[in-house]
């Protein structure tokens, strides 16, 4: 029931007889009289053709219902080439995951669910595809990990912040096995992970989900460190998403927590996320909107387990293995960590397909501990594109290309002692053009390039 706007109705594309529809799904063709056959096309969903015809002066209204088509190799994606295209027409290896299959394996985190495709490793947070990255904890990512095309790499260790992602809301991961560095720069040396968030339909959506969890005693008991009352885990999500006339709301909502089988170790971590679009009638094409989204955690954890180096304690002598799951002395650590996306975003599309879009990001990592240790790390994002489609006989031609400005700002927080990354910032400056051509309906042919400009600023202590 929903209007389709951009769809493409076609008679004659090379006599300039075809139109895109509106955002009410609303188009117009002047042709001379005669008999036409009528082809309407939209991503995902089944062509359908009409013959008409027209007796000079007369006016003929053709309204069309299109189907979805079912087939994997008609699953739309946006990475691969920044517009929506079919899954089987990318020139690039990538995988696709829905939101309901990390849904049904109870996957709170994107990191759990990124680890079961295969040629993606996590390592610490750390993501690997197909080998390519290296491994270095905290020196950065050379795969790209986006929500809704906008970067999810801190400012200070370039490392992905997983627990922000609002899987209750998940539409479908992209992940791109290879490099995409033309159209999202150096940092996409390695692959990229794409986290595209559902908005609503004609029918309301709301789902609450609750789940938990218990540690059962190990088989080695000298490993139990607790009494009568096993460790425990558990936590709730919610999802809503409705029209209200000219707009697009989606709420969703998580908490988790955990005791934790390690000793004087647990966490606890609650997030909340609300998006909102508002399409224009008045001018076709055009919406608006601002996603926020936060996320706030806190807990304990230590470094390394008691019993290192020694067998005894206080000169009685003891098993080691009744030290492990508890910590060394004086090595647990309190932290809090803080996250806060704030995403202003205009898109607009005219009847000749010309297509800009702006898009932009602020996002706070903010990561502090009573060892003083602890870094505020900010980045800026923005991004302008222009996309445009023509249609002939012979191929399709399909151009992107846009600017992007990024500058991150690390600070130490207020009265820490000490800090991991202490006070830099850095700015990059990007130019990238892609041309997607498609001959004869089969052979597609990606051509691109991009420009880009780094400074980066380190300051001493003092």
């Amino acid at each position: 029931g929903d209007a389709l706007i951009s769809a493409n109705v076609v008679i004659d594309a090379s006599k300039g007889y075809g139109a895109v529809t509106d955002f009410d799904g609303k188009y117009r063709i002047s042709v001379p009289a005669g008999s036409y056959e009528v082809l309407f096309k939209y991503i995902g969903k089944e062509d359908q053709k009409i013959k008409v015809t027209l007796a000079a002066g007369e006016n003929k209204t053709l309204n069309v219902v299109l189907k979805e088509k079912q087939q994997l190799i008609d699953v739309v994606v946006v990475t691969g080439s920044k517009y929506e295209k079919k899954l089987g027409e990318e020139t690039v290896s990538m995988d696709v995951v829905k939101g309901s299959s990390l849904a049904s394996q109870n996957i709170t985190s994107l990191d759990g669910g990124m680890s079961k495709i295969p040629g993606v490793t996590i390592a610490d947070g750390q993501v690997n595809i197909r080998g390519g990255a290296g491994w270095s904890y905290g020196a950065g990512s050379r795969v790209l990990v986006l929500v809704d095309d906008l970067p999810l790499l801190s400012a200070d260790a370039a490392d992905a912040k997983w627990s922000i992602v609002p899987m209750e809301n998940v539409d479908q991961v992209e992940v791109i096995k290879g490099a995409a560095s033309a159209l999202y720069g150096s940092g996409a040396l390695n692959g990229i992970i794409n986290v595209r968030t559902a908005y609503p339909t004609d029918d309301p959506y709301t789902k609450v989900t609750t789940y938990g969890g218990i540690y059962d005693n190990p088989a080695n008991k000298a490993f139990k460190w607790w009494g009568t009352d096993n460790p425990m885990g558990g936590g709730v999500n919610f999802a809503h998403r409705q029209k209200f006339g000219q707009s697009d709301l989606v709420l969703g909502g998580a908490f988790d927590a955990s005791t934790g089988y390690l000793d004087s170790a647990d966490a606890h971590a609650a997030r909340g996320n609300i998006n909102y679009r508002y399409r224009f009638k008045n001018v076709p094409g055009l919406n608006l909107g601002l996603n926020v989204s936060g996320y706030y955690s806190w807990g304990k954890t230590f470094f390394f387990w008691n019993g290192y180096g020694t067998d005894s304690i206080g000169g009685k002598k003891v098993n080691l293995d009744s030290l492990a799951y508890k910590p060394f002395p004086n090595t647990v650590t309190t932290y809090k960590s803080y996250r806060v996306t704030v995403d202003p975003f205009l898109d607009y599309t005219d009847a000749k397909d010309n297509h800009i879009r702006f898009t932009s990001r602020f996002f706070n990592a903010t990561n502090t501990n009573n060892t003083g240790q602890g870094s505020v790390p900010n980045l800026y994002y923005a991004e302008l594109q222009y996309q445009r489609k023509i249609l002939f006989n012979k191929f399709d031609f399909h151009y992107v290309g846009g600017i992007v400005n990024q500058y991150d700002d690390v600070n130490p927080p207020k009265g820490a002692t000490a800090s991991l990354f202490g006070k830099a910032n850095s700015y990059n400056f990007s130019v990238y053009s892609q041309v997607d051509f498609k001959f004869f309906k089969k052979l597609n042919v990606t051509v691109g390039a991009r420009w880009e400009y780094f400074n980066m600023k380190h300051y001493d202590a003092d």
